[in-house]
């Protein structure tokens, strides 16, 4: 199949949907390197696929802040009294989830809130998979600590 601008209502409508790249290239009945050679030669495919999925990407961005920041929720129930059906009604308080507000915080503002920068500002060495902490001092494994029980919460 060759490319035509007959194409980007579909294209549209797919990415719109929540498809990705290689949905949209078996929908339109090409190779995923196909469909990736129109986006780099053909830019308004590419601009076309960024405002279709904009609207998707803001309602996970909001959906992620709700669960950070906790939400208030309405719990509706229907009890038999007798004859008669009662609807209850109660609010409750859903608390914030720390692991979301970790991922929104380091996404965010990853300067200030990247857990890894603090482990190199302490240590003086990279923060990765590797890291000797039995080259430490006293001091360097404290300060560890409290970055770690504030990252968790606890040191238990």
């Amino acid at each position: 199949m060759k490319y035509n601008d007959k194409l980007l209502p579909k294209i549209k409508e797919w990415a719109e949907q929540g498809l990705n790249d290689g949905q949209i290239a078996i929908n339109l009945g090409v190779d995923v390197t196909t469909f990736s050679f129109w986006k780099r030669t053909k830019p308004e495919i590419t601009i076309l696929l960024e405002k279709a999925r904009q609207p998707i990407v803001t309602e996970v961005e909001n959906a992620l802040l709700k669960k950070a920041l906790g939400t208030i929720v309405e719990d509706i129930t229907i009890e038999k009294c007798g004859r008669k059906k009662v609807i209850k009604k109660m609010k409750r308080t859903v608390p914030g989830d720390v692991k979301a507000m970790i991922f929104y915080l380091t996404n965010r503002q990853p300067d200030k809130w990247r857990f890894a920068n603090k482990i190199e500002k302490v240590t003086g060495q990279k923060a990765d998979d590797s890291l000797d902490v039995s080259k430490l001092t006293d001091e360097q494994l404290s300060q560890l600590n409290e970055i770690i029980e504030k990252a968790h919460g606890s040191s238990d």
